[in-house]
């Protein structure tokens, strides 16, 4: 049974790519391996515990409570109420807890996997 290998394109250094054509690259390149980053995804999601209640619980009651936090500290303790202030604290807290969580999956998914970045 022959296997088939993809071809390896190295570009040549003559000529230097522009920006969106190595972003058109790279976009791609995850199109193509769409089912790879399904099931990455899907493993993930159940090593956090997305796949139960506590878990789906967790992400929507975590920026609750943090907000309930700034706003007694502001509201309550330091006495300066202001108009929509959990509204707007809510709106900055998930942006936030989004971002630093991307941020440390992409660092997990890269020390963990260091041997796959040693390889030549």
């Amino acid at each position: 049974m022959a296997t088939r290998e993809a071809s390896a394109s190295i570009p040549s250094s003559s000529r230097r790519r522009g920006p969106f054509t190595l972003l058109r690259d790279a976009i791609d390149d995850v199109v193509s391996r769409r089912r790879l980053v399904g099931y990455l995804v899907q493993a993930d999601a159940k090593k956090k515990g997305a796949d139960s209640l506590l878990g789906n619980i967790w992400w929507v009651l975590d920026p609750l409570l943090q907000m309930l936090v700034y706003v007694i500290l502001v509201s309550v303790i330091l006495e300066r109420p202001e108009a929509d202030y959990p509204l707007f604290i809510f709106t900055a807290i998930l942006p936030w807890k989004w971002f630093t969580s991307s941020v440390n999956d992409a660092i997990g998914s890269i020390t963990g996997q260091e041997r796959l970045i040693k390889q030549v």
